[in-house]
């Protein structure tokens, strides 16, 4: 595990977890269930997936930084954490100087990856159904169909909440160089 990188440590990460999912959900349940060492392995899985997606500005420290974050816009300005928040105050972020909705974004994505790991969450099923061929299927008023292409890509990895605490950062076009 020591050439993984991970945005949070495990306790920040079941914090985090805890304080957003609902004590009923799937996600929440196998995630503050697993060991620390298996949340810290989620959270490096989930640090990965997060890193993979591109995102607008560079890194602060270039390619010597290995993550996606810290980051400065497309004008060298950096992209400020909060300053009150309280991950980065308890010390408990493992790379610092990242936005609030990084550590959200991480921590969320870890809880997705549990579940997938355990078997119960969506995307895992999903992804049994295209590795086996599925294009689509339909039944009891519903239909679906899967896009292998697009289900391979870093943006659809991430779950929604992920998703939805990173879409501000992601850049929307690619830059003239």
């Amino acid at each position: 595990m020591a050439d993984r990188v991970s945005y949070l440590d495990a306790a920040a990460a079941a914090a985090l977890v805890a304080q957003e999912l609902p004590s009923a959900d799937r996600r929440r349940v196998i995630f503050l269930a697993a060991s620390a060492t298996d949340q810290l392995i989620h959270c490096a899985r989930a640090t990965a997936q997060i890193d993979h997606v591109g995102y607008a500005g560079a890194r602060t420290e270039g390619d010597a930084q290995t993550t996606a974050w810290p980051r400065v816009d497309d004008f060298g300005v950096a992209v400020e954490p909060d300053a009150d928040d309280p991950v980065v105050s308890a010390g408990s972020a493992l790379v610092t100087g990242c936005p609030r909705g990084v550590y959200l974004a991480c921590a969320l994505q870890a809880a997705q990856l549990a579940a997938d790991n355990a078997g119960v969450g969506a995307r895992a099923d999903i992804e049994r159904a295209v590795h086996w061929g599925l294009t689509g299927h339909s039944g009891r008023g519903r239909s679906e169909s899967y896009d292998a292409n697009y289900a391979r890509g870093a943006w659809a990895a991430l779950c929604p909440e992920a998703k939805a605490l990173l879409e501000p950062y992601r850049r929307k076009a690619s830059r003239i160089v």
